[in-house]
């Protein structure tokens, strides 16, 4: 069974990296699933259903540095038009 500073740990470091999205869209997407992927995991007993529970966070925190890299070599910047006409 994984301690309750290592879970506290992952999920810590789960928010983090969910901050790091450039994208407030994002960034409160994956706050939110964070936090209700661990409060339903709060509820659950069994040793093999919390260790399965575990590693798979630690997989989807491996995915949120990927995306947060990815979003921050594509970011989104506005089109600005200048009319030469004009200026």
């Amino acid at each position: 069974m994984r301690s309750k500073s290592q879970v506290l740990a992952l999920y810590r470091s789960m928010l983090r990296k969910g901050n790091k999205f450039s994208d407030y869209n994002f960034r409160m997407l994956a706050r939110r699933r964070v936090k209700e992927r661990f409060r339903e995991a709060r509820e659950e007993t069994s040793e093999d259903k919390l260790k399965l529970l575990f590693e798979d966070a630690q997989k989807n925190s491996e995915m949120l540095d990927r995306q947060t890299v990815i979003g921050q070599l594509y970011r989104w910047t506005p089109v600005t038009y200048v009319d030469e006409k004009h200026s």
